[in-house]
């Protein structure tokens, strides 16, 4: 289901198109109405854009194309693609709308589009849009408050007593794979097959999860290995280090 905010920007897509005479609604009508529409336009900026620039490259774009269309407007293949990978993640991850930043991210897999093109000038790209997603400002905010996930199995957190004690957090997100996650702790954090799965269960569940406990210098060598491996596969995984106890 879309969300009211997307059907409004995909309409305003429809007219722009038309009001150009374009005979194809594409990705660079969508991205255009995106970046003169308030909320979306703060989200690209929050994302690097500068988006006076933006508008003014995909209007004139859009100025060039053929201008030969009528009341048929039809549908390029890559502006298709783009919203139906965006219902299959909101469905994947089970959330009830589509909404434009959904769609934004979902529309960054693209290969040559101009949109695409536009936004990468930008260094807007698919990592950074779904990290803003993730973990933006309300992510932020969250962050200096965490729960303490804990399991109630038989994985408990190394002994604590010093203070030089800090917790390696983990943050869930709706990019960043359950196989990724569960790999990532065996095999950097050196946790079995299942404490891993238990500890991926407890971060999807409760938002975040402790996956050791360590001194200081060990738990920020473990986050910056964690954070590049996570950048590397181009997932936006954010981590914490806090003071245990």
């Amino acid at each position: 289901m879309l969300s009211p905010e997307l059907e409004r920007l995909l309409q305003r897509s429809v007219e722009d198109a038309r009001n150009r005479r374009n005979p194809t609604l594409t990705l660079e009508h969508l991205v255009y109405v995106m970046a003169c529409d308030m909320r979306c336009a703060e989200f690209l900026a929050a994302c690097g854009a500068k988006v006076d620039r933006l508008v003014h490259e995909l209007d004139y774009y859009l100025y060039e194309l053929p201008n030969t269309g009528g009341d048929d407007l039809a549908q390029a293949p890559a502006f298709a693609a783009a919203l139906q990978r965006a219902a299959n993640h909101a469905q994947a991850v089970g959330h009830e709308q589509i909404t434009p930043d959904g769609v934004l991210a979902a529309l960054l897999v693209e290969k040559g589009a101009y949109a695409v093109a536009a936004l990468a000038r930008h260094r807007v790209t698919r990592l950074v849009v779904i990290t803003q997603i993730s973990h933006g400002a309300a992510g932020r905010a969250a962050g200096r408050a965490l729960p303490r996930a804990r399991l109630l199995g038989r994985w408990r957190p190394a002994p604590r007593g010093t203070s030089d004690r800090y917790e390696v957090v983990f943050h869930n997100d709706d990019f960043t794979t359950r196989e990724f996650v569960i790999g990532l702790i065996t095999s950097l954090f050196e946790r079995s097959a299942e404490d891993a799965e238990a500890l991926t269960q407890e971060i999807h569940v409760r938002g975040t999860g402790v996956v050791g406990v360590y001194p200081r210098r060990e738990a920020d060598r473990l986050m910056k290995h964690a954070t590049e491996a996570a950048r590397a596969a181009e997932f936006p995984l954010r981590l914490s280090v806090i003071p245990a106890g």
